[in-house]
């Protein structure tokens, strides 16, 4: 039986309520009776970022490899090899939020606090539609 995929929707408006100047990123959705536009904000894009760094893989029905899982890393903080950490993080945002267009470029970071037992991610992205850089922090403690 083969595998199938769906893909990761963000919440959708026909309406742009603060213009696109203001950090929405218009896509064009092709309906029965022509092409119309819906808009993506910056907080939906956060959220997807969010949503893949906390998400454990193989825990989305519609898609197995969806997810980094950060808090599964959080007892491995002195050990852990933090390239093959970086280099899952931004191929997953690669696959989700890069490439389709929700994005043009990113970086991450990470910062281990080992007294807190916490790990800190910063993600730093320029939204489609700017080109002002907007940064997510993500915290995971146990």
């Amino acid at each position: 039986m083969g595998k199938t995929y769906s893909t990761v929707h963000f919440p959708l408006s026909d309406v742009d309520p603060a213009g696109i100047d203001q950090g929405l990123v218009a896509n064009v959705e092709s309906t029965g009776q022509g092409a119309s536009k819906i808009y993506i904000g910056i907080e939906a894009i956060k959220f997807n970022l969010r949503n893949i760094l906390l998400t454990i893989p193989d825990e989305s029905c519609g898609d197995p490899d969806f997810g980094v899982g950060l808090p599964q890393y959080l007892f491995e903080l002195e050990t852990i090899d933090w390239s093959s950490l970086k280099g899952k993080v931004d191929q997953q945002i690669t696959k989700y939020v890069l490439n389709e267009g929700y994005i043009k470029r990113f970086k991450t970071e990470f910062k281990m606090m080992a007294a807190q037992n916490a790990l800190l991610v910063r993600i730093s992205f320029v939204p489609s539609s700017k080109n002002e850089i907007e940064t997510l922090e993500v915290t995971v403690e146990s």
